[in-house]
Formats: structure tokens, C-alpha cells, sequence
């Protein structure tokens, strides 16, 4: 049994969303969007390279973001069902109703230069879609709603380490993801098979406790990985919280998950805090 763990850090600001070092010189953040959209897609009709099915890493923290969009928008548009559509078809978004829009999974990967390998948007990027997509669905054409959309996310710093855990049953991702977005930090936890990416954030949440008070910050770090049978894998991460009250605690988090055919199996996945001690203040 061999567990390969590899940390990877990113670390990064970036200016007004759809601007990038290749643009063509002009082109708004809506038309260069549209440019690069149109080059993803092309590769996946060819059969070059594919994107998420619509369960990858992105699609879930497009999902991620649809469902706290208020948390960072004043007046943000009424929510949306958001649903993905793998195959890319020419127009990146369809709006269904004024309930449900259909985004393209190429609108959320990028193609890194000399390579075939679809990657996750930056996650204020993948935000500038997903609010695209609610102001659509108002009524707004796309232009005017991406060039308002990218207008919100153009402050952004995110901070992500990826461990990658290699069982006999496949290869697997744990993503450790921290955003700064229009003053308001987010933590986001997830776990990512072949195909489905699974959002764990919430569970460890519930793991934090401030007995009557509320939560406001928490933070992982440090993780690390070791096998736990032939199909299973545990990883350890440090964590603190502080509290309303001010109290500051610290432990470590436990995420256990079993897998088969490459896929982490959803009822498997498991994360408690052991060694829970107050810090002195």
C-alpha cells in the first residue's frame, strides 16, 4: 500500500476577473470571456481534453458559491437552481427559467499553456460566472451581466493546498481552499475522486463547537495523509477557531473517507476533532 502525499501551495491577487496576460488588446472582460470559453470548448469537441462531468472540483464550488452568494453581494439577485452542462454547447449559459440556468463546465476549467489538462477557474472567476448566470436570469444579456459580475470580484486573494492521496482503489484530492472575497473570508473543505468532488465543509463545521456562541473564524492547516486499509484513507490537519466570546481553540481534525473504481463512496466520509484544548489568552 503506498500513500503519496504532495502539498501544493497557491497563493495570489488578481485584478478585475476575465483579464489575462494572453488578452486581445481591447477586448472587454465579457468579449475575452467569450474568447476563451470558445477555446476550451473547441479542444472538448475535438475530443482533445475533457472538463468536469458536472461533479468535478469546480462544478462543486460553483455550487459552493451559488448557495452563499448574499454572504458577499449586497442586493445579490434572487438565488437560482444552477445546473451543469458537461457536453459545452456554443452558448456558455441557457437560461431555463427564471428558477434554473444551465452553465457549461467549459465556463469553469481553463487549458494552461502546453498542456491538454483542463484546470479549475480561480474561484472569483468561477463567482463571476455563477452571478452571471442569477443576473441572466433576471433578464440581463450576457455582456452587461458578466461586465457587472466581474466588477464585484476584482478584489480576490485565495490560498489553496492540495494533498494528493494515491490508493490501490485510485488517486484521490483533498483540497484545503481560503478566499478573501469583498471583505469576507470563506474556508472551503472538499474531497476529489476521478469524476465527483465532494464538499465537506459543512461537516466540519459541525465538529466546531463554541457551546451558546457563534463560530467567526476558523482556519486547517498542516495536513497530511496515511492510508487506513486497502480502499480507505485518513487525513490529519491542524485547526483553530475563536469564538464570539473570544475564547481561542485549537485540535486536530480527522477525515476518514473508503473508495472504490476511483470514487470516494459519500456515506464513508467521516470528520471528528480529537485533542480539543482552549488556548490561554
Amino acid at each position: 500500500m503506498n500513500v503519496l502525499t504532495r502539498l501544493v501551495a497557491l497563493a495570489f491577487i488578481t485584478g478585475p476577473v476575465g483579464l489575462s496576460f494572453t488578452s486581445i488588446a481591447h477586448a472587454d472582460p465579457a468579449d475575452q470571456a467569450l474568447i476563451e470559453y470558445e477555446e476550451v470548448r473547441q479542444g472538448v469537441v475535438a475530443g482533445v481534453r475533457s472538463v468536469g462531468n458536472g461533479g468535478g472540483y469546480a462544478e462543486m464550488q460553483a455550487e459552493f458559491i451559488n448557495l452563499r452568494l448574499q454572504t458577499w453581494i449586497a442586493n445579490a439577485p434572487p438565488a437560482v437552481s444552477i445546473e451543469i452542462e458537461p457536453r459545452c454547447s456554443p452558448q456558455p449559459i441557457h437560461v431555463v427559467s427564471t428558477n434554473t440556468v444551465r452553465v457549461a463546465a467549459c465556463a469553469l476549467y481553463k487549458v494552461p499553456p502546453r498542456t491538454t489538462l483542463a484546470q479549475p477557474k480561480q474561484f472569483n472567476e468561477i463567482a463571476t460566472w455563477v452571478l452571471t448566470a442569477r443576473l441572466m436570469a433576471q433578464g440581463a444579456d450576457f455582456k452587461r451581466a458578466y461586465l457587472r459580475a466581474s466588477q464585484q470580484f476584482g478584489v480576490f486573494s485565495q490560498y489553496e493546498e492540495s494533498l494528493e492521496i494515491s490508493l490501490t482503489s485510485g488517486n484521490f484530492l483533498f483540497h484545503d481552499l481560503s478566499v478573501q472575497m469583498n471583505g469576507h473570508a470563506s474556508k472551503v473543505l472538499s474531497l476529489e475522486g476521478r469524476e465527483i468532488a465532494h464538499d465537506i465543509t459543512a461537516l466540519a463545521q459541525e465538529q466546531i463547537r463554541c457551546g451558546a456562541d457563534d463560530t467567526i473564524t476558523w482556519m486547517t492547516r498542516d495536513s497530511y495523509a496515511r492510508a487506513a486499509g486497502p480502499t480507505g484513507a485518513l487525513i490529519l490537519s491542524s485547526i483553530g477557531w475563536t469564538c464570539v466570546n473570544g475564547s481561542r481553540w485549537e485540535g486536530q481534525l480527522l477525515t476518514s473517507f473508503e473508495s472504490e473504481d476511483e470514487e470516494i463512496k459519500p456515506g464513508s466520509i467521516s470528520l471528528q476533532i480529537v485533542q480539543r484544548r482552549e488556548v490561554a489568552k
